[in-house]
């Protein structure tokens, strides 16, 4: 799976296979602390974690923050925290509208 990152130096693309847990790999020798992947449908940020693995949120929704040992398990696990916090939504909304028609 090819994913495109965005880094202080510009964008580049790079094979999801060749990166480690500590965000290095062979084709980019200079990796930002944080970067920002999208698989075409999540846009993520990903900071590596000092036990392994990646801190994962979003630039487009705050409160989504999750956290994955590889790349694709950062965006299974945000695809997951995506359905919670949209369920949660849901819920939330239709509380306060039963609260408005009660009131």
């Amino acid at each position: 799976m090819a994913i495109e990152f965005e880094s202080p130096g510009g964008s580049m693309g790079v094979d999801a296979a060749c990166l480690d847990r500590r965000g290095g790999c062979a084709h980019a020798p200079v990796v930002a602390k944080a970067y920002t992947v999208s698989d075409g449908k999540l846009v993520l940020t990903l900071t590596p974690a000092d036990e392994g693995g990646f801190v994962v949120t979003s630039p487009l929704d705050p409160e989504l923050v999750t956290e994955g040992e590889t790349i694709e398990d950062a965006f299974r696990m945000a695809r997951d925290a995506v359905r919670a916090l949209r369920a949660s939504r849901v819920k939330l909304l239709r509380k306060l509208a039963t609260t408005r028609r009660s009131a």
